[in-house]
């Protein structure tokens, strides 16, 4: 039951990559990818975790929180995102994702993978 807690805000992300809503069973796989991608869905509900994220890829590059940043975007661009979460434009999010996959950070990888295969990365 954690592991689907974990994995469900990452199952969004490539449901939406595939166009496709996630089923219970999805919950607890991964993006588009064998490997997988643990981080908490309660990151991305939580304004106060959100900011402290964003604060953390401004200031320090962290990979981890780069990925949360840009992330946020493209879970607002699917309607994943609640409202009173803030997030970067693309631009910026896509900047973050590649800084946080230039650092080796496994999870911003495979969502590049992922929109890349879905025609959703120009980069």
């Amino acid at each position: 039951m954690k592991k689907a807690f974990y994995l469900l805000i990452l199952c969004a992300l490539a449901c939406a990559c595939n166009g496709k809503k996630p089923s219970s069973d999805e919950q607890t796989k991964s993006l588009s990818t064998s490997k997988e991608v643990v981080v908490p869905a309660s990151i991305f509900y939580n304004h106060d975790s959100v900011m402290y994220y964003a604060e953390r890829a401004f200031k320090d590059d962290d990979p981890k929180a780069c990925f949360v940043t840009g992330a946020c975007y493209y879970l607002r661009r699917e309607n994943k995102l609640p409202k009173y979460i803030s997030t970067v434009s693309r631009e910026e999010a896509d900047e973050f994702l590649m800084l946080s996959a230039g650092q080796g950070y496994q999870p911003a990888k495979d969502l590049i993978r992922c929109l890349q295969e879905n025609e959703l990365w120009y980069h």
